[in-house]
């Protein structure tokens, strides 16, 4: 941590830039950033309806996946689980319900073909496990230098990934 400055800076200091992205990450230890996280409630009584946004962005020069662990609430029941490539609901990749062992399996071969799944599994009472794949790293663009017809590169971004998940749950002592 006293010479973090200065292991930063050595680790660009290589005409491998995929290396030197690579080593940075590592040291700084930041691999997806989480953009933005929004989570929306529409009450219904005694029960309601919860929405969670959350927008992905690989920080890294290889694809990510986005594995976390969630708790909810015992009456809870998980309604969707969504991918989207903008923050419109209405562009929204379709979902299927599936049985945990073929749910593991279909996200297992989509993840080899490189298409996008996301999967939600219950691992215990309360527990839930969500995975996302791929978060698609960033890229070396080149631009063409008028003067002496060289390119010089520079890094793009990934593009960001959104992720939804719904959810319903009674109320406890009328508290969410």
């Amino acid at each position: 941590d006293g010479e973090r400055a200065a292991v930063l800076s050595s680790t660009s200091s290589t005409f491998d830039i995929a290396r030197a992205q690579q080593a940075r990450q590592t040291a700084e230890d930041a691999e997806i950033h989480l953009n933005k996280q929004e989570l929306n409630i529409v009450e219904h009584g005694d029960w309601a309806e919860f929405e969670l946004h959350e927008e992905y962005q690989n920080q890294t020069g290889q694809r990510q996946e986005v594995v976390y662990y969630i708790t909810l609430p015992e009456s809870a029941v998980i309604t969707g689980l969504w991918l989207g490539d903008s923050d419109d609901r209405a562009n929204r990749y379709a979902y299927r319900v599936a049985p945990r062992g073929a749910a593991q399996q279909v996200y297992r071969d989509q993840v080899r073909v490189n298409v996008d799944p996301a999967i939600v599994e219950q691992i215990g009472p309360r527990q839930y496990r969500v995975r996302a794949f791929p978060i698609e790293p960033k890229s070396l663009g080149y631009e063409p230098q008028s003067d002496f017809g060289f390119r010089a590169s520079f890094v793009r971004q990934g593009p960001p990934v959104h992720l939804w998940l719904t959810w319903r749950a009674l109320a406890n002592n009328n508290q969410w």
